[in-house]
Order: structure tokens, then sequence, then C-alpha cells
């Protein structure tokens, strides 16, 4: 799934109170033991709590989303909560451009290596609460960009473009390549 092109007011711009978009659920985002998420995003302000992307309701769902506390949160619920969070404030400035990427390989041993995310193409020390599982559940429900779907969390406010899913585990080298190839777009 590709959302492209912001910078020629074909993608999305956010206003943080109601807009966002719903992806109807297709067997190709039923991503199980591998996965990558990557988009660019220029959030207006940082440090509040504004959904990013998100799939899947209660105890069955994978999202992320910043908050309030200046972290970022990947959150993978599979009957319990299961999250990875750094402080994006100190790597995402306001009203800027950047390239978030999320990586999910659950056929490897630990949460470090389970769980990775890059702001453009740099790899961030994650946090860890719970166990990244080494799979994740599949669920019949709409991929929300920009909002989470029944979650108490704020709508996105800003631009997200290219919004790219992947079904397997890109390495730091395809992260780097993609930024690269892109970043020209954005600056």
């Amino acid at each position: 799934m590709v959302l492209t092109n912001t910078r020629s007011n074909e993608g999305l711009i956010l206003d943080g109170v109601a807009g966002y978009v719903k992806v109807a659920d297709a067997d190709s985002l039923d991503l199980t033991t591998s996965a990558t998420w990557a988009l660019w995003m220029k959030q207006e302000a940082i440090d509040v709590t504004a959904a990013i992307l998100g799939k899947g309701i209660s105890t069955n769902l994978v999202r992320f989303y910043t908050s309030s506390n200046g972290l970022f949160y990947f959150v993978i619920m599979d009957g319990s909560s299961n999250s990875g969070y750094f402080n994006y404030s100190t790597a995402i400035s306001a009203n800027t451009w950047h390239y978030l990427t999320v990586v999910y390989d659950g056929s490897l041993t630990d949460n470090a290596d389970r769980l990775k995310v890059y702001v453009d193409s740099n790899q961030n020390t994650l946090t860890f609460s719970g166990t990244i599982p080494s799979s994740l559940l599949t669920n019949s429900e709409a991929l929300f960009i920009g909002d989470i779907s029944s979650m108490i969390i704020s709508s996105f406010n800003g631009e997200i473009d290219e919004v790219l899913v992947y079904n397997k585990a890109l390495t730091s080298e395809e992260i780097t390549k993609n930024y690269n190839a892109q970043k020209g777009r954005y600056q």
C-alpha cells in the first residue's frame, strides 16, 4: 500500500481533529512474522499525543503514535501489551519532514532485534515494555493512517506522505537507500 505525493497536494494534510485515511482490510495487511512500515511525516508540534498508524482493536492490534511525554511508541497487543519506545523529541523537529521506519522481525530472539525504529535512516535505541512477540496476530480491521480506530489518542496534526507497508523486515541498508532516494523531495 502506498500513499504518495503530499508535496503536490495529493497526500495527507491532517488538522489533528478528525482527518485520517481508512484502508480496508486486505490479506496483504495481515503481517505475521516480519513487517516494515515506512512513511514521511511532518508534525506541527512535538510532545503531543497523536496517532500515526494503527490496525486492529482491543487486544489484537499494532499501532504507533507520539505521546505528550516526548516518547514515540510502537505497541503490539496480543492479549498483553508489548511496546518499544524512544524519546522522539530529541530525534524529530516540529514542522520538519522526517522519514520514519519501523521494522519488525519475529524470527529474531530478543526485543532489540525484533523491533527497530529509524528516523531519517538513523536507528534509535528503544526501551521495551513486555516481550515483543515472535508473531503478530492477524485481524479483519482496517488500517488507519493519521488516527487509530477506537483508541483514545488524538488524530495526527501535520502531513504524512509515502506510506509504505512491507511484508518483510527491511535492512538498515535498504532503509538508508530509500531515505537517500527520497530526501530531496522533503528538504
